[in-house]
């Protein structure tokens, strides 16, 4: 359970999106939205750079965690109606399957 200090960020980014069912903040959805640009660049990079991709291989999470924090939040920010907010954490979850089948090839 060592893995868990490396998953803080997506804790709270998931508890976040959690917070949405209840609240209905502009603030967050703005937030949301700037943290999943910045995912989705990541993980665009990662495909393409070898030393970003080793970076995030250093890390002890099993790749089951990253996605059930992925359908959770997936699942909840279309219950919510933010359908283009989900569509981007979908295929941000599309982009950590293909990158992580490019690694288990190797």
């Amino acid at each position: 359970m060592s893995w868990i200090k490396d998953t803080i960020l997506d804790l709270i980014v998931l508890l976040t999106i959690v917070s949405l069912i209840f609240f209905d903040y502009s603030a967050i959805v703005i937030a949301l939205w700037v943290y999943t640009g910045l995912l989705f660049v990541s993980k665009v990079l990662a495909l393409f750079m070898p030393s970003l991709k080793r970076r995030s291989e250093k890390t002890a999470t099993p790749e089951w965690f990253y996605h059930i924090i992925y359908l959770s939040s997936i699942a909840i920010l279309a219950y919510v109606q933010l359908y283009y907010l989900s569509g981007v954490w979908l295929i941000i979850w599309i982009l950590s399957i293909v990158s992580s089948t490019r690694t288990k090839k190797k």
